[in-house]
């Protein structure tokens, strides 16, 4: 069997980045864009009210062109509308920036009289110029523009598109770095492609923070996706490009810096630059080595752990000889299974199982492969199922199978474990208990109708002596007939009671909404018409709805309360009290009276069949109510018992369980 480690990758969908590290990258790329909005806004502000600070924060270098502010805000807002979702909007302000850029630099190229940032922004610009500095926009600041432009519009394009926009964005930063370095070490072909037409220090700046932006905004794809990785190439990344651009730029500043201050040689500012780079290379190729190795030695100690774990839940799974057990990924492939499963295949349809192999490869017959395939479905859509069915070409079984759906750490359906019984010997059993139970039921029918009709003949005939032959009969002999006649007619009830208790047993349990008090105050009507008595009080609670069969409920409310009254007929007032309440799970009914009660060492056996507590002559019955009671209370999942003191009354529960 292969590693847990080996074909866990298979049902667990790999993260393309940390969730942390990825909301905190879109959040921190928002912040930059609305900086890049910012600093257009302020430009142009600047222009308007001619505060040279805004619109050159470097004293006697290049201006921010008041085209190139308006460029920045129209980009930075394309770039916000396209992230949220606004794409036609987005698309229009990026159309809008490469026909500024374009006409710009067509213009520039041409030498045209027409130069479209002199157009709009005519006389803030003259203005500027009185004071011999460049305010025009770069041809490199244009080019950029028109490279930001088409960012925007391949963002929404598709995936297939993703590494086009990134590779762009790099070049926009790209482009920005030159000039800042520029800047850094006054090198003016950095930052300007024609020396009279340098790019400003801030719309550097700007374009850095924008393809930042971008980048860090959809971090989840292309070139991206390797960098914000939770795996050891994307951490390495995550330090080592930050440390790269800014390390090699600190230590060339520093170097010209010192040159520039203590006129160095060059020789000797080269070498230092060298050995600092030296050093600090050493130094992260170290720490970088320890990292890797604390992880390495982590990852060694996981995969003993996994070898460990795949040793048991192959035992365990191998234990269970009676049950085959196998689970498949999303492609039906297997993962695990045991050696049972594995017998059990080759003996019903001849074939092997073997791991990565799909499932329904190891099904000849179609119907049942096409019967295994909607089970897996229903199962890959979350849902448990279990099926009872005929399996099997060379040889035939029932197996009950249940399936039940694999879920990763996202809650999402990853695979199908099928656990399967071979129930073929309870099913012939199962088979025989049928035919016992109709040969049963039908010889049940056939002895109580050959014992009715010998009842009925002795009752008849003790009938035609009562009422024929009652002046030859003494006192005594009119006794003896009353007797014959009441034991038969106790005869027939029993019989009768029989037949019902054992119906019972096979009647379905059809379930509804019941309304409680509804059905007990009807039985009441019923019952207390029976009785015919006065001296009854009756006292109901919060009767709570019942999930249940509507006919047999009728009868277990009928046969307590028809108890209750029974019990009660020796005292002067009978209190009969029916009340319930309803737990977390169930509904709890009782019916309590201030009777006869019984001694409650005996409740053990009141629901069983022929089982009395009291003399006959005390209270007549056949033993069998409370024993129907038991069984249909059984059927419908819920529990019967009581409480009861000898002269003090009797209290009868019965619980069901809520409607889900």
């Amino acid at each position: 069997m292969k590693l847990i480690s080996s074909y866990k990758d298979r049902f667990v969908r790999k993260p393309q980045q940390e969730p942390f590290l990825y909301k905190m990258l879109k959040t921190t790329a928002k912040y930059l864009i609305l900086v890049v909005l910012i600093i257009g806004v302020s430009v142009l502000l600047g222009w308007q009210f001619d505060i040279d600070l805004i619109k050159r924060p470097i004293p006697g270098l290049a201006a921010m062109n008041p085209l190139t502010a308006t460029n920045f805000i129209l980009l930075a807002a394309s770039f916000l509308c396209v992230s949220k979702r606004y794409t036609k909007r987005g698309y229009w302000l990026a159309l809008l920036i490469i026909v500024f850029s374009s006409v710009f630099l067509v213009g520039l190229v041409l030498n045209s009289s027409f130069q479209i940032d002199l157009v709009l922004f005519s006389k803030e610009i003259a203005a500027d110029g009185e004071h011999n500095l460049s305010s025009r926009m770069a041809p490199n600041t244009a080019i950029n523009f028109i490279l930001g432009g088409a960012v925007i519009f391949l963002i929404r394009l598709g995936r297939r598109f993703d590494y086009m926009f990134q590779v762009l964005s790099v070049l926009v930063v790209t482009v920005a770095i030159f000039s800042i370095l520029g800047y850094m070490y006054k090198v003016e072909e950095f930052y300007g492609i024609l020396a009279y037409l340098p790019m400003s220090i801030h719309t550097a700046v700007c374009f850095f923070l924008f393809g930042v932006a971008v980048l860090l905004y959809y971090n989840d794809r292309g070139l991206m996706q390797e960098i914000t990785s939770p795996f050891a190439g994307g951490t390495i990344s995550r330090i080592l490009i930050p440390l790269g651009i800014l390390i090699p730029g600190f230590l060339g500043f520093v170097r010209l810096y010192l040159d520039w201050k203590y006129s160095f040689s060059e020789e000797f500012g080269a070498a230092m630059l060298v050995v600092s780079l030296i050093m600090i290379l050493v130094f992260l190729i170290w720490f970088e080595a320890f990292s890797l190795n604390e992880k390495d030695e982590w990852r060694q100690r996981a995969q003993d752990e996994v070898r460990l774990t795949n040793v048991l839940l192959q035992s365990s799974i191998e234990s269970h000889k009676d049950i085959l057990i196998f689970s498949i990924d999303r492609d039906y492939k297997y993962l695990t299974f045991n050696s049972a499963f594995k017998d059990a295949t080759y003996k019903a349809y001849g074939t092997s199982v073997r791991m990565g192999e799909s499932m329904l490869d190891s099904i000849t017959v179609d119907e049942e492969k096409q019967k295994a395939l909607r089970s897996c479905e229903l199962a890959m859509k979350g849902e448990s199922t279990t099926v009872v069915d005929v399996y099997g070409e060379l040889e035939r079984n029932y197996f009950e199978t249940r399936y039940h759906p694999i879920m990763n750490d996202n809650n999402e359906v990853v695979g199908v474990t099928v656990l399967s019984s071979n129930i073929t010997e309870r099913k012939q059993y199962e088979e025989e208990i049928q035919n016992l139970n109709k040969e049963l039921e039908s010889f049940s029918y056939s002895v109580a109708h050959d014992l009715r009709a010998p009842l009925r003949i002795i009752d008849g005939y003790v009938n035609i002596l009562v009422e024929e032959c009652c002046e030859d009969l003494n006192k005594e002999g009119q006794r003896l007939l009353d007797i014959i006649s009441g034991n038969a007619k106790k005869m027939g009830q029993l019989i009768d009671d029989l037949l019902n208790f054992s119906k019972l047993g096979r009647l379905p349990v059809e379930k509804s909404v019941v309304n409680g008090e509804k059905l007990v105050k009807s039985i009441l009507d019923e019952q207390l018409g029976i009785a015919g008595r006065s001296n009854i009080e009756v006292n109901l609670g919060t009767l709570e709805d019942l999930y249940c069969d509507g006919m047999l409920m009728r009868h277990v409310l009928t046969n307590l309360i028809s108890n209750a009254i029974k019990y009660t007929n020796k005292k002067e007032m009978s209190v009969i009290e029916i009340d319930s309440k309803r737990t977390d799970a169930s509904v709890i009914y009782w019916v309590r009276d201030n009777g006869a009660g019984f001694d409650p060492t005996y409740a053990d056996k009141l629901f069983g069949v022929f089982q009395r507590l009291h003399k006959e002559t005390d209270f007549e019955g056949t033993g069998v109510g409370l024993a129907i009671v038991q069984r249909i209370i059984a059927k419908h999942g819920g529990e019967v018992w009581a409480e009861a003191e000898i002269d003090k009354g009797a209290t009868f529960y019965f619980s069901l369980p809520r409607v889900k």
